[in-house]
């Protein structure tokens, strides 16, 4: 990694004992770090190391707003297919060059390519003392940057979500990226510690399906497996606390604007014997579903029990392989055959601003092998009205548009919704500063 890629460096990576006159936040964060590219994956691990390192162009506020970030001002030609960014004043790398047009331009060029990284227990961040924030209030990904600690250290060994826990109470770590949701009632009531609902919307669970393989080669199966995804069991099993979760039909979260039931029958409507009935119609063979199953992500390590449950109730042959969430992460990335070390099926979830449309939800991109996100999806008719929302202006027939694409998606079962949750921060209260926002962001963070 080094300055070509986006931006600024809010924060140096680098490792090292803290000095004893460093302030020093300690984080435990939702997973491991195993990929540091944020280009290629879709990880949030990877995006928030990104975050601790580079700035962007522009940002997402704690309303889904696209705000200036890097960028001062800008302007476009009348027929829209030349723009012109003017970067703001004081951007300086952390050796004192300044950032210019040229990094940037070099930045963009860099899309598509890998770095590789060997991980380790702890990842160390810096404080970039050049680094001139904007002046604007934090908001989301946008608005004034201001780091307040010479050092965040995130905890990359800590993986037991009792001991993260206990870790917390004590002092020892300052901030818990996702408690367990069954010990968060307790955290509530421990006066030392704040729980924290930092997103401005809910995260969603998703299942999805590789469409490459049988069988989910085949639309039927698919939609088989989608009608015995009933919501509520995963959000039991896996969230637990009633105030914490909620059933959505719509693919797109839920309370924005292009939340929907529209066409959603077939999951929203259904039962188990309808979707043992699409089974047996579907021509369904008997082939394994090799499920992966993430050992160490408490936020979802339970979900695959319940989707081998259902969908062995349903008819299906079901081979759940466990893993940790970043050997997963790499190897949802394969095409091979699943007995050859691919993959059937995997089960994550999205936090609400990455999902809440038909361009950012990734699931929806079904170019096939061309596709940008994992699971390969391939229908021509969501390419050609997705083509068409990224054109139209007008607000009434995006939603429109919206419904159309989410009912043939549902139709030709490109994922599953499986049902939203809020998955809160826990911090020590001599940790101030936390505001709305759409990631996992340490800026703006008082340690007292």
């Amino acid at each position: 990694m080094n300055r070509r890629i986006v931006a600024a460096v809010l924060l140096a990576a680098a490792a090292g004992s803290a000095l004893a006159q460093d302030k020093v936040l300690r984080v435990v964060p939702h997973s491991n770090l195993s990929i540091l590219d944020p280009i290629w994956t879709t990880a949030y691990m990877s995006r928030n190391h990104g975050y601790m390192i580079y700035d962007t162009l522009f940002g997402t506020d704690e309303k889904s707003q696209i705000k200036p970030q890097m960028v001062e001002q800008w302007s476009s030609s009348p027929d829209r297919r030349l723009w012109t960014f003017k970067l703001r004043k004081g951007l300086e790398f952390h050796d004192g060059n300044p950032v210019t047009s040229e990094d940037v331009t070099a930045s963009l060029a860099r899309w598509g390519k890998r770095d590789e990284f060997k991980p380790g227990d702890k990842a160390v961040y810096l404080r970039n003392t050049k680094y001139v924030p904007r002046k604007e209030p934090p908001s989301g990904s946008t608005g004034g940057k201001h780091v307040y600690v010479d050092r965040v250290e995130w905890n990359l060994a800590l993986r037991d979500a009792q001991a993260q826990v206990n870790a917390l109470v004590n002092g020892e770590v300052d901030i818990l990226e996702q408690p367990s949701f069954p010990l968060i009632p307790g955290l509530q009531k421990d006066p030392n510690i704040v729980v924290y609902n930092y997103s401005p919307v809910p995260l969603q669970y998703m299942a999805r399906f590789n469409h490459l393989h049988k069988p989910f080669d085949n639309a039927k199966v698919r939609q088989a497996a989608m009608a015995a995804f009933a919501q509520l069991p995963f959000l039991q099993a896996q969230v637990g606390v009633k105030e914490l979760y909620k059933t959505c039909p719509s693919m797109f979260t839920c309370g924005t604007p292009y939340a929907s039931s529209f066409g959603t029958d077939i999951q929203s409507k259904s039962n188990m014997k309808k979707a043992q009935e699409l089974l047996k119609a579907s021509g369904y063979d008997g082939t394994p579903v090799v499920l992966m199953k993430p050992t160490d992500l408490a936020a979802i390590d339970k979900l695959p029990d319940v989707a081998a449950q259902l969908m062995r109730q349903a008819g299906f042959k079901v081979d759940l392989q466990a893993m940790d969430w970043q050997t997963l992460v790499g190897r949802r990335a394969k095409k091979d055959a699943p007995d050859k070390g691919g993959w059937n099926m995997f089960l994550t979830a999205w936090q609400g601003p990455d999902i809440w449309n038909p361009i950012a939800n990734a699931a929806l991109d079904t170019r096939g092998e061309q596709s940008g996100w994992f699971g390969w999806g391939k229908d021509d008719r969501i390419v050609e009205l997705r083509n068409q929302f990224m054109r139209e202006t007008d607000e009434s027939k995006k939603k429109k548009l919206a419904e159309a694409i989410q009912a043939r998606a549902f139709e030709v079962a490109t994922h599953v919704p499986l049902g939203e949750f809020d998955a809160p921060l826990a911090a020590r209260k001599n940790v101030t500063g936390l505001f709305r926002q759409t990631g996992n962001f340490y800026w703006n963070l008082k340690k007292n």
